[in-house]
């Protein structure tokens, strides 16, 4: 099963909160060791967005894994560029890949 036929299960609400659940702490770099810190309002809407969009464009688009690795870069290169000294592989890149196995996980549970 793709990670798209995955995300259909979720109404865009839901993934947006997904979204939502990653964005308020973030991991920034530094000279000698990088940190983790509450994002500002300001930063967490930026991430929020940026990992809702991603998200989506997997559920339209993600029927490979190819496409959805070049989605999920996107998505890590965007936040390096939008919020300075970001860590986006920590803040956006492993959060992505983290709500797709936990849709995945969900969608894979019987219902009866």
């Amino acid at each position: 099963m793709s990670y798209k036929d995955v995300l259909v299960n979720f109404t865009e609400p839901e993934l947006k909160e997904k979204a939502r659940a990653y964005s308020y702490s973030i991991v920034f770099r530094a000279e000698k060791a990088d940190y983790r810190k509450r994002a500002t309002a300001e930063q967490a809407e930026i991430i929020t967005n940026i990992i809702y969009g991603a998200l989506l464009a997997i559920r339209w688009r993600g029927y490979h894994s190819d496409i959805v690795k070049g989605i999920i870069d996107t998505a890590e290169f965007t936040a390096d560029l939008m919020i300075k000294d970001l860590n986006g592989y920590e803040s956006v890149y492993n959060p992505l890949w983290e709500i797709l196995k936990e849709c995945q996980e969900v969608v894979s549970i019987p219902r009866f």
